[in-house]
C-alpha cells in the first residue's frame, strides 16, 4: 500500500476554521458588522433618551416615579443619555 499523499482531513478543518476567524475579525475591526457597533448612538425601539439632568428629577437615577431602571447607556462625556422605556 502506498502512503496517501496531500494534507491530512485535520489540517484542512483548521485551516478552514481560521480562515473563518480572520474573515470575521476582519469584518469586526473594518465596521462591517453592525452587531458590534449598534445602538451606540440611538436607544432602542421602545425606549427614549434621558440626560442625567433629566433623570435627576426622578429618584436614584432611575427613569421615572416608578423606579424603573435606564435599558441602557449610550455615548460618552457630555452626549452621555440613558434608555428609558417609554
Amino acid at each position: 500500500m502506498k502512503k496517501a499523499e496531500g494534507l491530512s482531513l485535520s489540517v484542512v478543518v483548521i485551516a478552514a476554521v481560521a480562515l473563518v476567524v480572520l474573515v470575521v475579525l476582519i469584518l469586526i475591526f473594518s465596521g462591517r458588522i453592525g452587531l458590534f457597533n449598534t445602538g451606540l448612538k440611538e436607544c432602542p425601539p421602545g425606549t427614549t433618551g434621558m440626560t442625567q439632568d433629566q433623570l435627576k428629577d426622578f429618584p436614584d437615577g432611575t427613569c421615572d416615579v416608578e423606579g424603573t431602571l435606564p435599558k441602557k447607556v449610550i455615548g460618552e462625556g457630555t452626549t452621555l443619555k440613558y434608555c428609558c422605556p417609554e
